[in-house]
């Protein structure tokens, strides 16, 4: 029970304060039987155990340089009773025993000049409160085979510079290095998957954190108020982190977030609080990014001048960049569709088919699942795959592959990519109010129209640029001409790729004259588009895609539709049209399809740049 009362009210004056107003007389010993004998030798009092060793009870020495013994009286030391050097301010160092495995809580607590601790290599376990308050305490290293270091074990030791934590280590308690205001840089040894409650809360001087491979959760407030900590990479296994984690990380500049992230807690970054006259006043982290895959992060947090967003959904291929962009996704789907990632004209026609049922699309080889996509179809635990293409886009090794893995099947097809187009069309919505008219033989105008598609659940129709329409693309729209549903029609593109006749011809069997949306090029069209549909972009988030490649973008547009968020083509360097376009726009948040390789980050900087 006293054990149990010391626990409580240590810990209620570690949360109002330090500890310094506990007298020494509250400390007892909570390992010592009432009838252990207790005799003074030197330097201590000590407690004779009933396996006859010894308890260190108190030190009575006189300062200076203290070496607790190994042996007195031939009776070997092997413990440390709590409070032994308690608030004591005339001891400079103190050396530990080898025969000495655990020191209990508060042992060497508030030894305001106490420089040096020299522990053991047979240490096992640091506990409560040991070592708190140490403000002369410079460095200390925690040897190898220490497993648990308990709560506020180093807090308050201001003057703390460097601490080296053994690879053993698999427990670090909460508010374990509270205002340890010197330290700058802290390693987390790879057993941990916990960084506790308030761990480092206010250690202002810490500006280097790095963390183990299998950490899984960031407990509340444990970087709370470390205003010089200026970038920290998050595991890629990151489960959880929970609120204000990195409140008050004034300093911070970047944030890799782990695509993994399943949770994350209210005010987790990018928001201070601070007092100006005596209220508290919310103040926004200036130049802020968080640079990984998790959606909702941007979308409660990409809100305030200044705080960016950037998150890059990158794969080792297109068919893993595929997979990254579906996890970004937050609805859990009934379906999922599958395109050929080897070719773009299925994937981007169905982009407004998919959007209807928040369904992403994932990228397969003609005759080969890629192991990527296989993953990510069982992650998603959903039982129906839609396949876009006949068999020449997916073979029948593949609808075999899925039939075998469980899933249920389905195909969307015509005899080439204008048929098949027509026919998810026709899946789609039979009587759509808008069309979109894009070239059917390039990528480009498609990208930049499929996330307004999508939001309008209205049919992408490839055409040529010159020529008689195939037959399929006739029949649909002369169909729609005769129900008279189409109030809006839009060719994207200039007439270098669906001619002034072309586009006639189209609007003739439709019955409705098209409205041309184009720029120079590509890259101008696309911004033309954006400007064009402004009115469906409400939001601050912007894609970027390659503008001379197609296969990390081609799932790209389901998110972008489902987020109301243009898609921005470039590639090296932006233009004036997208410079004049992002000025306006003044997004702050940006998803980013495509590794390095196919999206810079220089360019992903200056697309940062110009929005502001």
């Amino acid at each position: 029970m006293k054990k149990k009362l010391l626990a409580v009210v240590m810990a209620a004056c570690m949360t109002f304060g330090t500890a310094a107003a506990l007298p020494q007389a509250f400390f007892s010993d909570t390992y010592i039987t009432a009838s252990a004998e207790y005799f003074e030798s030197s330097d201590f009092g000590y407690y004779v155990k009933e396996d006859s060793t010894l308890t260190v009870a108190k030190y009575i020495g006189n300062g200076g340089d203290v070496k607790i013994p190994k042996t007195v009286q031939g009776k070997t030391v092997t413990n440390m009773q709590s409070g032994v050097f308690y608030n004591n301010d005339t001891v400079t160092s103190i050396t530990i025993p080898d025969s000495i495995t655990t020191i209990y809580e508060s042992s060497i607590c508030q030894c305001r000049k106490v420089k040096k601790i020299t522990l053991p290599a047979t240490l096992k376990k640091i506990g409560y409160n040991a070592f708190g308050s140490c403000t002369s305490l410079e460095s200390i290293d925690i040897p190898e085979g220490v497993t648990s270091i308990g709560n506020v074990a180093f807090n308050n030791c201001v003057k703390l510079r460097s601490i080296t934590l053994p690879s053993t280590l698999e427990e670090l308690g909460s508010v374990t290095f509270q205002n340890c205001i010197s330290l700058k840089s802290i390693t987390i040894p790879k057993k941990i998957t916990k960084i506790d409650t308030a761990a480092f809360v206010d250690c202002t001087g810490l500006e280097s954190v790095t963390l183990p491979d299998g950490l899984k959760t960031i407990e509340s407030s444990a970087f709370n108020n470390c205003k010089s900590l200026k970038s920290i990479t998050l595991p890629s296994g990151l489960e959880e982190i929970n609120g204000y984690a990195f409140f008050n990380c004034a300093a911070m500049k970047s944030v890799t977030i782990p695509e993994g992230l399943r949770s994350f807690g209210d005010r987790m970054f990018g928001y201070y609080a601070k007092e100006v006259n005596g209220k508290e006043e919310t103040v926004k982290i200036p130049d802020f990014r968080i640079y990984g895959g998790v959606r909702t992060i941007a979308e409660k947090y990409a809100k305030g001048e200044g705080f960016e967003f950037v998150a890059r959904m990158a794969g080792s291929n297109r068919f893993d960049t595929a997979a990254r962009i579906s996890k970004s996704m937050r609805s859990k789907p009934t379906a999922v569709f599958l395109a050929n990632g080897m070719n773009y004209a299925d994937a981007l026609a169905g982009v407004p088919i998919a959007k209807s049922l928040n369904a992403p699309i994932l990228l397969t080889e003609t005759d080969k699942l890629p192991a990527e996509t296989l993953a990510e179809l069982k992650r998603l635990d959903v039982k129906n795959v839609i396949m876009l293409g006949g068999e020449g886009a997916i073979s029948e090794k593949v609808d075999k592959t899925l039939e075998k893995n469980g899933f249920m099947t389905g195909r969307i097809a015509g005899d080439d990519r204008f048929e098949t187009a027509i026919e998810i069309a026709n899946k789609l919505n039979p009587s759509p109010s808008e069309v979109f008219f894009v070239y059917g033989l390039n990528y480009a105008d498609a990208l930049s129209i499929g996330a307004v598609a999508g939001f309008d659940s209205a049919p992408i129709i490839y055409l040529k640029t010159n020529g008689d329409i195939d037959k399929a693309t006739k029949d649909y729209l002369a169909g729609l001409k005769k129900q008279g549903c189409v109030a809006k029609a839009y060719v994207i593109g200039g007439e270098g790729v669906i001619s002034d006749a072309m586009m006639k011809q189209a609007g003739d069997l439709l019955g409705v004259k098209p409205e041309r949306v184009s720029g120079a090029d590509r890259y101008a069209t696309c911004t033309e588009v954006n400007k064009k549909f402004a009115g469906i972009f409400k939001g601050k988030t912007v894609c970027i895609a390659k503008g001379l490649n197609f296969p990390d973008a081609l799932a790209g547009g389901v998110l972008a539709a489902s987020s109301q968020a243009p898609i921005l083509l470039a590639d090296n360097t932006l233009q004036s049209s997208h410079k004049e376009y992002l000025k306006q726009k003044k997004a702050n948040a940006f998803y980013v399809f495509g590794g390095t390789g196919a999206v810079s980050d220089k360019l992903v900087n200056e697309v940062a740049g110009a929005s502001k």
